[in-house]
């Protein structure tokens, strides 16, 4: 589901540097077309349908966006605590 395919040439003529997507029910970050483009797709925040490792819990992806690098940290719901606890960040450099 990362790899745009031949439309990536497009995309990234457009600029484009960074997909949200969603409906997977996972949160994951990849790179696609060498590195030129990130892909940030959500796990779920309002449901119990997460799936994988994420299986009936929430979570939400938290971006900060700088000059030189996106960094993305997923944070998960956790029942005992009553809050979203953040986990391992991912920090990918933005195309110069």
């Amino acid at each position: 589901p990362a790899d745009p395919g031949p439309r990536g040439g497009l995309l990234r003529e457009m600029g484009v540097e960074l997909i949200l997507s969603g409906h997977l029910h996972r949160s994951y970050v990849v790179q696609s077309c060498g590195g030129e483009i990130t892909h940030v797709h959500s796990g779920t925040a309002m449901s119990n349908r997460g799936r994988m490792a994420e299986k009936e819990r929430n979570s939400v992806n938290v971006l900060a966006i700088g000059a030189h690098e996106v960094v993305v940290t997923p944070h998960w719901f956790e029942e005992d605590e009553n809050r979203f606890v953040p986990r391992d960040p991912t920090s990918l450099g933005r195309r110069q």
